[in-house]
């Protein structure tokens, strides 16, 4: 049901209007009264008013005065204008104001009714038509995630693998796709350079992978990424059976952009190319892939091919963990990093490590290590619980320069954790040093306490007896220059630098900042970059 409007000078023309037309029959619900144009103002900030009838000569103001201002602050209500004149040029005035109807005061009520419902009808085709650009808008907005889904489906099994299935499915989801189009799968690994460290966000990564490739073929072979997890990307190249990938052609533009992010954004590439298939055996050359990417713990090539035979191992056997032990306990640090490097030098040399391989080493060593750490007295909870650390060791069994990095990392650790342990250290001496090697985790006054054994209370007031300052400003100071020095020795981004350092937002590590230094960190290292000594 709808609203209607009558708006004229004339009582007995708006009576007459009123008791004449049949409204339920014709659909209208409610039916509102103006002598005015400052009424028929009121009525509709206070009403819906879905269709007006409105008098063109009142003394209060000109009807086509009215028809303007709705046509600018309610474009949905449907006018039309009623007059005893049949003035061409009102007539004209009036449609170009954009009324519906122009009628004189002589026409009967039936002839009204038919006029009104002309404006209902036209009401329902812009509510369907509105409804119909809405649902469109949104489909080619959601197109793009329901192709990606569509493969997805696929990868995963829902769709299951056989050609009429799959184009059941496309045509279901309104997708172009044809039985007879081939695919072209290819799995991109990004690695950061520094660990726990990517320069480069999701949305610009796909870009650049997306418009290298666009850049190869235009609109001759369509690409399409379908999947993106936290190391990968999942790309597929889709023929029709007319036409053919140039794979040589394709491999150069891998290799510009390998060389391309190398450069710009500090992370390596690595393409798996799986060979050309139909639809239905996407599933299965997609999990090849993956597990050659998994296997390629040596990262010693950059462009992997599927076809390539994985060489055979030759044997291979883990090392001797309780030498290396015994190498930690003396102190032999350099010494084991040494053996450890040449190990696993000479696994990639005759090719005999994969995930499987790497992911048992990783197992002994980490046995090895607690049993050490147990012999020194150390609680490996607080030496390796860090969110760096923990990060590192995700990374462990990804590849083998990742697995040197966290071993390295934990022999580090190790090496500080053993001088904080020696008797000569008083108790100040400890919490210090737990405070400069675990600065980056804000720690607190429990954690500090909790550390020596002792009570908080009683540590902090000893911590100030014996330094002249709490423990609370002396970790401000520490984490202060700890700051500065990641401002000053290194490239990066203030971000990167607050989430490291566990700030909420990058406003509140500004604010910290300013308060303690009187400048913002973006002042201070343009302030002071190239003059190190400055943050001491």
């Amino acid at each position: 049901m709808y609203q209607l409007l009558i708006v004229d000078d004339e009582a007995l023309a708006i009576r007459g209007i009123e008791l004449g037309v049949k409204w339920d029959k014709i659909g209208i619900s409610t039916v509102y009264k103006a002598s005015n144009i400052r009424q028929a103002k009121e009525v509709f900030k206070s009403h819906a008013v879905d269709i007006m009838l409105c008098d063109i000569e009142m003394p209060q103001g000109n009807g086509l005065d009215l028809l303007k201002w709705v046509r600018e602050y309610y474009p949905g209500t449907e006018s039309i204008i009623l007059t005893c004149h049949a003035d061409f040029s009102y007539a004209k005035k009036a449609l170009q104001l954009g009324s519906l109807d122009y009628v004189l005061k002589a026409l009967t009520y039936d002839e009204l009714e038919k006029v009104i419902v002309k404006a209902i009808q036209k009401i329902k085709k812009d509510q369907k038509l509105l409804e119909y650009s809405q649902f469109g808008e949104l489909w080619c907005k959601n197109q793009p995630l329901l192709v990606e889904q569509f493969w997805l489906d696929i990868i995963s099994g829902k769709i299951p693998a056989n050609d009429d299935e799959i184009c059941r499915a496309a045509a279901e989801r309104d997708i172009a796709f044809s039985a007879e189009m081939k695919i072209w799968p290819v799995l991109i690994n990004i690695i950061p350079q520094k660990p726990g460290q990517l320069d480069i966000t999701d949305k610009i990564l796909i870009n650049e992978i997306k418009s290298s490739f666009i850049e190869i073929y235009r609109n001759e072979i369509m690409g399409q990424i379908i999947k993106k997890d936290k190391d990968n990307i999942l790309y597929i190249l889709q023929t029709e059976q007319t036409q053919k990938l140039e794979l040589n052609v394709f491999v150069e533009k891998c290799k510009e952009l390998i060389t391309g992010f190398k450069k710009n954004y500090s992370c390596n590439l690595y393409f798996y190319i799986g060979s050309e298939i139909k639809a239905c055996g996407l599933a299965e050359m997609t999990a090849r892939l993956y597990d050659m990417e998994k296997n390629n713990v040596a990262l010693k090539n950059e462009i992997f091919f599927i076809d390539n035979k994985p060489k055979q191992f030759t044997g291979f056997s883990l090392p001797d963990m309780n030498l290396w032990s015994s190498m930690i306990s003396e102190k032999e640090y350099s010494l084991f990093i040494k053996e450890v490097t040449k190990y696993f030098d000479n696994l990639v040399r005759d090719g005999n490590i994969d995930s499987n391989v790497l992911t048992q080493f990783h197992q002994d060593f980490l046995q090895m290590v607690y049993s050490s750490l147990k012999q020194k007295k150390i609680q490996a909870h607080m030496l390796l619980t860090d969110a760096f650390s923990i990060n590192l060791i995700d990374r462990a069994t990804k590849s083998v320069s990742d697995m040197l990095i966290w071993i390295k990392h934990v022999i580090a650790r190790i090496q500080e954790d053993t001088l904080n342990n020696e008797e000569s250290l008083t108790i100040i001496e400890k919490v210090k040093r737990y405070i400069a090697i675990h600065i980056s985790d804000n720690p607190t006054r429990e954690d500090l306490a909790k550390y020596v054994y002792l009570n908080p209370d009683y540590l902090s007031r000893l911590f100030k007896k014996e330094t002249g300052i709490t423990m609370i400003s002396y970790c401000q100071n520490v984490r202060l220059l700890y700051i500065k020095d990641l401002l000053l020795k290194t490239d990066m981004s203030i971000g990167k630098i607050a989430t490291q350092l566990g700030y909420s937002n990058f406003s509140h590590f500004t604010r910290s900042f300013k308060e303690l230094t009187g400048i913002s960190p973006t002042e201070f290292r343009s302030n002071n970059k190239g003059d190190i000594k400055n943050i001491l």
